[in-house]
Formats: structure tokens, C-alpha cells, sequence
């Protein structure tokens, strides 16, 4: 008996880490959306996108933690999940009502981040060709000045030696 008190701990305790991995996933989800908002805008304060950067390490160091602390309690209730899933039944569906949840929230994750990066690529293809561009400007615009200011030194020369 007491040891069916036990798993059933464990069984509240693995619901509890689904739980709290879903809303690990809606603040990544969060700060995703906000990311691909800078990206859009085109114009990013690199200062508040590293911020954001840090910001999703930390909630990725914790769905990594989750991970772990549930697939060790897994593992430890598995065999008794399996072999009297009568006795689990209630706490069998909620588990796997936010295993679906979860696993929905991560394909959206994935996703989205997977477009940014597509973004993020093109914008910076974009910048990179501007810049290119600006300097290419920048030397032709400082030779035809250079040549400019030559031409004219020249043409004073011979003006004055022809009086």
C-alpha cells in the first residue's frame, strides 16, 4: 500500500514537471515572437536582442533540467505504470493530455524559430550587400573626386604657361 502512495507521488510529480515544462515553452514561445519582431522591424538593437538571447538560455537550461528530473522519475514508475494501468488510469490521460500539449507547444517553438533564422539570414545578406555596396560607392565616389581635383591641377598648369 505504501508503496502504491509512492508511485502515485511519482506520477503527481511527473504531471507537475509537464506542467511547468509547458509554461517553460509559452515564456520561450514569448520571447521567440518578440525576436522575430526585431527581425521584421529590420533595425536590431543588438543590446535587446543578446538580452533576449540570454534570456531563452535560461528557460532552455531549465526545460533541460525538467528533462532530466522526468525521465528519471519515469523511469523509476514506468514498469508499474505498465503492468496495472487500471490503478493509473486518471493520472495516464492527464499525462498524456500534456505530453501532446507539450509536444504541440515544441513543433510551434521549433517552427518559428526555424523561420527566424531564415529571416535573420536574409536580413543579414541584405546588410551585408548594403555595406558592400556603401563602400564600393565610398571608392568610386573618393576616385572620381581624386581624379576631379587632378584634372583641374592640370589644366591650371597649362593655362598659365600658355600666357
Amino acid at each position: 500500500m505504501e508503496q502504491e502512495k509512492q508511485k502515485s507521488t511519482y506520477l503527481a510529480l511527473l504531471i507537475a514537471s509537464l506542467e511547468k515544462k509547458s509554461k517553460v515553452l509559452d515564456q520561450l514561445l514569448i520571447l521567440t515572437e518578440t525576436q522575430e519582431k526585431y527581425i521584421d522591424k529590420g533595425d536590431i538593437d543588438t543590446d535587446e536582442f543578446d538580452q533576449l538571447f540570454d534570456k531563452k538560455e535560461k528557460q532552455i537550461q531549465e526545460l533541460l533540467k525538467l528533462d532530466k528530473g522526468f525521465e528519471q522519475i519515469f523511469e523509476y514508475v514506468k514498469d508499474e505504470i505498465t503492468q496495472n494501468k487500471e490503478k493509473y488510469i486518471n493520472e495516464t490521460k492527464k499525462l498524456q493530455e500534456l505530453i501532446t500539449q507539450v509536444t504541440d507547444k515544441n513543433i510551434t517553438l521549433q517552427a518559428l524559430e526555424q523561420r527566424n533564422r531564415m529571416k535573420l539570414d536574409t536580413l543579414m545578406r541584405t546588410k551585408r550587400s548594403n555595406i558592400k555596396n556603401f563602400k564600393l560607392s565610398s571608392k568610386t565616389a573618393a576616385s572620381y573626386y581624386k581624379n576631379m581635383a587632378n584634372q583641374h591641377q592640370g589644366q591650371a598648369y597649362f593655362f598659365d604657361r600658355k600666357k
